[in-house]
């Protein structure tokens, strides 16, 4: 159980991170 509440929080790190640099890319592209 903890491991897997470690492995969603890690999940959701990464999914902020992702749309962190998809915005990024976004506005370097326009």
């Amino acid at each position: 159980m903890f491991r897997f509440d470690s492995l969603n929080q890690n999940l959701i790190l990464e999914f902020f991170v992702f749309q962190y640099f998809l915005r990024k890319l976004y506005k370097h592209i326009r």
